[in-house]
């Protein structure tokens, strides 16, 4: 309408006569590119390639785009590279006055700092697994250990934090016995960062398993018979040869548990009680009342 004016007779959309011919241009470019060379000359790879990009570009690239894009736009509607540190750039997000003997840090930095711990904790036990199916357990325990690994994948991702509500809240199974038993007073000390921490050990450490079980499937264990023949300790063994050849795959299953727990939002919200993360943030952001997309968009720019 800002082009061209408004239609005499509207129409929503392109219609399928201009739906048609988007998709033969968008595989006459793929031909295209196959004629230079590309893809080995496979027209139809080419094709699928191409259309493939631009349904992603159309369904994922654009609307995030057009989301994210609204961080840099002032609250008089004007473009401002500046908009987004006005937003982000306060206590609320980069504070540092639990260093100091005040009661919180930022958002970014509990975020950066849980994600760490949960990140260190997920290598360590995925490690700590796999070194137990490969090497120790044998037959006996892979095929459960195998089933547990599929679980956080086809699980909502609600369900370990509510498990775990259910165990050590205020009114679980827990609090409840020790009450029972020695008259401890129930309290709110599971919610927190705590929380939060336990419920992603649980939601990533298969993930991690899963990618440390096919790093140690891959090391000969000729190589440690190697060390423990010329009288290795199984320590020594470890810590001289199979540590080493698991750094990669640590270093992977770190990154893992680290993009998993900045993204997390379900155990967050549900256990994370005052202690507030990015994607919590950005999601009081736009519900209710504050309704502010620019600040929405600004945070996630930051989690980006």
């Amino acid at each position: 309408n800002a082009v061209w004016g408004t239609l005499s007779q509207g129409q929503s959309g392109i219609g399928w006569g201009g739906f048609v011919a988007v998709v033969c241009l968008v595989m006459l470019l793929g031909s295209g590119i196959a004629r230079l060379g590309y893809f080995r000359g496979d027209v139809f790879v080419a094709a699928a390639v191409v259309g493939c990009a631009a349904l992603l570009s159309l369904f994922v690239l654009f609307p995030v785009a057009k989301s994210l894009s609204a961080a840099f736009y002032a609250e008089d509607g004007g473009f401002a590279f500046g908009a987004v540190w006005e937003r982000i750039g306060t206590a609320r997000v980069w504070g540092v006055g639990c260093l100091g003997g005040g009661t919180n840090c930022g958002v970014a930095w509990n975020t950066l700092y849980l994600a760490l711990l949960t990140a260190a904790g997920t290598t360590v036990l995925g490690t700590m697994i796999a070194l137990i199916a490969e090497r120790s357990a044998g037959e006996r325990l892979r095929k459960p250990l195998n089933a547990l690994a599929m679980l956080p994948i086809i699980t909502p991702p609600f369900v370990v934090g509510l498990g775990l509500i259910l165990l050590f809240g205020r009114a679980g199974i827990v609090n409840q016995l020790m009450e029972w038993s020695f008259g401890i007073t129930p309290t709110r000390w599971f919610y927190g960062v705590f929380g939060v921490w336990l419920a992603q050990l649980f939601a990533f450490t298969p993930i991690a398993f899963m990618i440390m079980r096919g790093v140690v499937q891959g090391i000969s264990p000729s190589l440690e018979e190697a060390a423990q023949t010329l009288r290795a300790s199984r320590m020594k063994t470890f810590m001289s040869v199979t540590l080493p050849l698991l750094a990669p795959g640590l270093a992977n299953a770190f990154l893992v548990g680290f993009i998993e727990s900045i993204s997390d939002f379900g155990n967050p919200i549900i256990l994370g009680s005052g202690y507030a993360v990015l994607s919590t943030e950005i999601f009081f952001a736009i519900v209710g009342s504050s309704l502010d997309q620019g600040m929405a968009a600004a945070l996630a720019l930051a989690l980006t």
